[in-house]
């Protein structure tokens, strides 16, 4: 059975709202302006701290990290974003008056949204996907693809009508 395109769509929408109404002040956002201790923030190392030290951490953890810094300019959201390009986030990059998404030499990939009306920007950093010896899904949907030489990578899922992997 074939995934119904309409509810894909209504799946990346909703995906895509939540972050939207965080950033730009929507109810659903909570608090943006505690106090942040960068040092605390498990990926810290791998992005230079920004100039504001007020906001919200949404995800902390080894394979992300969202965090919204309040009070800050059009020209602290760009200066950070140079902060970025210094520590490597070159690799790919997208850039455009409100946005800047990139990677490093390591796999990790950032994303950063700058929000004017609220004077406040989003970080996103996800880490590489970690990788290991794979065996080949069997089910009914994998069975009609071919294996790929290699056997590294990461099955996301596994169904019998639909499966992700890397």
């Amino acid at each position: 059975k074939k995934p119904n395109m309409k509810n894909i769509l209504a799946i990346i929408s909703f995906a895509l709202i939540i972050p939207f109404f965080m950033l730009f002040g929507g109810s659903y956002g909570g608090n943006h302006n505690e106090k942040i201790d960068w040092d605390s923030i498990v990926l810290s190392e791998q992005l230079p701290e920004p100039k504001s030290n007020k906001g919200e951490i949404i995800t902390d953890s080894d394979e992300s990290l969202c965090v919204y810094i309040a009070n800050s300019s059009l020209n602290d959201y760009n200066n950070y974003i140079n902060k970025c390009k210094e520590y490597g986030f070159v690799i790919d990059a997208d850039n455009s008056t409100s946005s800047y998404e990139a990677y490093d030499d390591e796999g990790y990939k950032l994303r950063i949204y700058y929000a004017k009306s609220s004077k406040k920007f989003q970080i996103d950093l996800e880490a590489p996907l970690k990788m290991k010896k794979i065996q080949w899904p069997t089910s009914n949907v994998v069975s009609k693809l071919p294996a790929p030489k290699s056997q590294v990578g990461k099955v996301d899922y596994n169904h019998d009508n639909s499966f992700a992997i890397y």
